[in-house]
């Protein structure tokens, strides 16, 4: 029983920490695009709405920095609780809803930056942007990781 605990934590603790990983990672505005690369010339960005989305991107960039730092000490303090001799489910429980709650707040920060940038545009813009700019789900239900089409695309389409 204690080594079907030891291998449910490692696994446990492994999957968080690469869904952390995942769920923080928001590349540019754009899918796979790791910045905003010609995003002033697609959208016709004038210099004043491409400094604001600069603006955007730092504060949200510094925000997350912090959720990834909370995550990653949650994280190893779960890994601690899961490895010891003798592990308390009450106190692993409450590390996993600590963890869930921050990969909350990391979701509702990303829709923040997406409310924030959509109020910078104009309607063509935005009307622009939304072939750009899909949902993230890609393939499988995962944890909506970002606003780009995901990794594979939309191989399957979203949750499938």
């Amino acid at each position: 029983m204690t080594k079907k605990i030891l291998a449910f934590g490692i696994a446990a603790v492994l999957i968080l920490g690469t869904a952390a990983v995942a769920i923080a990672a928001v590349p540019g505005i754009f899918p796979s695009s790791g910045s905003n690369f010609g995003l002033q010339s697609k959208l016709n960005l004038t210099d004043e709405q491409y400094s604001k989305l600069r603006d955007i991107q730092a504060e949200f960039f510094q925000k997350m920095t912090e959720f990834r730092s909370d995550m990653a000490k949650i994280s190893l303090e779960l890994q601690d609780l899961y490895l010891s001799k003798n592990p308390d489910q009450k106190a692993i429980d409450e590390k996993l809803k600590e963890l869930n709650d921050l990969r909350n707040k990391m979701f509702d920060l990303k829709w923040e930056y997406y409310e924030k940038i959509k109020g910078l545009l104009t309607e063509e813009q935005l009307s622009q942007l939304g072939g750009l700019w899909g949902l993230g789900f890609g393939v499988g239900p995962g944890f909506c990781h970002g606003f780009g089409n995901g990794m594979m695309g939309r191989v399957l389409g979203p949750g499938i």
